[in-house]
């Protein structure tokens, strides 16, 4: 079952998954400020009795994030589908490597940067991709 950012399980509140991120209607976030401000207000003498939410409506960036999020999805799994015996993961490895390799491209063309030999070959491919994600792994558990 899934859960939307205030709990609970889909089919309440007509609430909406898009891009594995539940978009909370009207009545949730009503609820959520409704608790709040009666926690707060409560040691001034105040009584929320209701809170009315009008409208919301998604950051145009949050749209647009979820619009990738859902295209990068597919593009995945039509990948996965239409080569036999890849993975998610084989993709994302590629991914990642042509990234890697747009960067270095994009490093050497500036004039103040500095070379870095890297060696590269088959083998080392697959390595620099394991490299690159313990890299981000680390840093993620860094600043954790």
């Amino acid at each position: 079952m899934e859960r939307r950012l205030g709990g609970g399980d889909s089919s309440d509140s007509g609430d909406v998954c898009v891009a594995g991120c539940w978009i909370v209607f009207p009545n949730e976030i009503a609820k959520a400020v409704e608790e709040e401000l009666e926690k707060a207000m409560s040691a001034y003498g105040f009584e929320i009795v209701q809170t009315l939410i009008v409208e919301t409506e998604p950051d145009e960036h949050v749209k647009r994030a979820m619009s990738e999020i859902n295209a990068s999805k597919d593009s995945v799994l039509a990948f996965s589908i239409n080569v036999l015996g890849t993975t998610s993961k084989d993709f994302m490895d590629m991914v990642l490597v042509t990234q890697y390799f747009v960067t270095m491209k994009e490093i050497g063309a500036l004039s103040e940067s500095i070379s870095v030999f890297i060696t590269h070959g088959p083998g080392t491919v697959k390595d620099i991709a394991s490299q690159i994600r313990d890299g981000l792994l680390q840093a993620n558990t860094t600043q954790n």
